[in-house]
């Protein structure tokens, strides 16, 4: 894989970087703030807060450092950059020498796996590939029990679940089983979508990424994805529980629920960022047993909100996935904690043009034009480049009106 790089490695090179970029300027700024002391206090004031980010950037490439070699299942390296990073925090920036700090820094990043050593690469690359099976995550039914214990499902609304990678639609159907739910469906792999078509209301097959669906149309919104990431040429980082998380949550509605499948190891401050800004009441518990020490997954639970500055919020959230002993199980999440919001439904305007294939309409509401219909006596149908798909209502004269939740595929 030439023109692609692990995204575990390539972030362990970049936190590497950093930190030795620290052990040169920390004490660089030190030394300025000596010298502005003699001179001017004012400016020996900027120098120490210049000294106190680069702490900051130090302290998060030591974080990152900890994640990838959890990722990469180096789990002894992952407790020496955890304790490093607490050293790092307590650190007095005023001490006048630095270069016992120097030298642990500098220690610590020989220490490392080296990204140019063919033969350390290959290793954790197999490590890493043996967790993958097929690209496929499933989430195995008692933890989806779990989870969905801790949702209050409201009684005599029927509630819209999306699962935007859905595998072969087991866990969403357990989820919506005996709850009065519609659930919804998109995979890539056509073998798994076909066994979804068997147990969810609705599949789309194909790429999330192609699909038009309606916005906050939904209750729950269940995210379980691939997370072995690679950097593709170019630099672009192929990180699909990011990608996921921030093209889909538009179709949740503002008090649905996220349900968040991702390895502890993967919430990094960016994640964090984007889920402090959009949910609230963020919970994370993590699979039991052997199920965690398999994938180090954990569930992350939130309300949407209005999007705001969630900025103050971050640090809370990683702290909670800091250590992985200190995760609660999801055997701890309380039952009917999450209960989902009683709402009607918005309904998506949205007119059809003749390029859009492979969709599906349903809950039918207020009136807008439809364009691209073929009329046959009472009944028009509305059509795409494939064929009939639905039909619609009794009517003589066109234009016809129909309001609709349009979920599918554009061409």
């Amino acid at each position: 894989m030439e023109e692609k790089q692990l995204y575990a490695i390539d972030r362990l090179e970049q936190a590497k970087r950093t930190i030795l970029l620290a052990k040169e300027e920390m004490p660089a700024a030190r030394k300025k703030i000596e010298k502005q002391l003699q001179k001017d206090p004012n400016g020996a004031k900027d120098w120490y807060q210049t000294l106190q980010s680069q702490q900051a950037r130090l302290l998060g490439a030591l974080d990152s450092c900890r994640l990838s070699l959890v990722e990469m299942e180096l789990p002894d390296l992952a407790a020496a950059a955890l304790s490093l990073e607490k050293a790092v925090a307590k650190f007095r920036l005023s001490t006048p020498d630095y270069s016992r700090f120097c030298d642990t820094l500098e220690a610590f990043v020989k220490g490392m796996p080296d990204a140019n050593d063919k033969t350390t690469s290959t290793a954790i690359i197999g490590r890493m590939m043996n967790n993958v099976k097929m690209g496929f995550y499933p989430t195995d039914p008692e933890h989806v029990k779990l989870i969905t214990k801790g949702i209050e499902f409201p009684d005599g609304v029927t509630t819209n679940l999306l699962d935007p990678c859905c595998g072969d639609g087991v866990a969403l159907r357990l989820m919506a089983t005996g709850n009065n739910c519609y659930a919804y469906g998109v995979e890539l792999d056509e073998r798994r979508a076909e066994e979804a078509q068997t147990r969810l209301h609705r599949v789309a097959i194909g790429s999330y990424f192609s699909a038009r669906i309606s916005h906050e149309a939904f209750h729950v919104l269940f995210l379980n994805l691939l997370y072995l990431s690679v950097i593709e040429e170019g630099g672009h980082t192929g990180r699909d529980e990011k990608r996921f998380l921030v093209n889909s949550l538009c179709h949740l509605m503002i008090g649905g629920l996220l349900v968040y499948i991702i390895p502890y190891y993967r919430l990094t401050s960016d994640i964090a960022r984007i889920l402090c800004d959009n949910f609230e009441r963020l919970s994370v518990y993590k699979f039991c047993g052997k199920e965690f020490q398999r994938f180090r997954q954990v569930a992350v639970l939130g309300i949407r909100k209005s999007r705001g500055d969630g900025s103050q919020e971050v640090s809370g959230l990683l702290r909670q996935v800091q250590d992985a002993d200190k995760i609660p199980e999801l055997t701890e999440l309380p039952e009917k904690s999450y209960p989902l919001i009683i709402t009607n439904l918005l309904p998506l305007l949205f007119s059809f043009f003749s390029n859009c294939s492979n969709f599906f309409v349903t809950s039918c509401i207020t009136p807008i034009s439809v364009s691209n219909c073929s009329w046959g006596q009472s009944m028009f149908f509305l059509k795409s480049a494939n064929g009939t798909i639905a039909p619609g209502f009794s009517h003589k004269n066109p234009p016809y009106y129909v309001s609709f939740y349009f979920f599918g595929f554009w061409d």
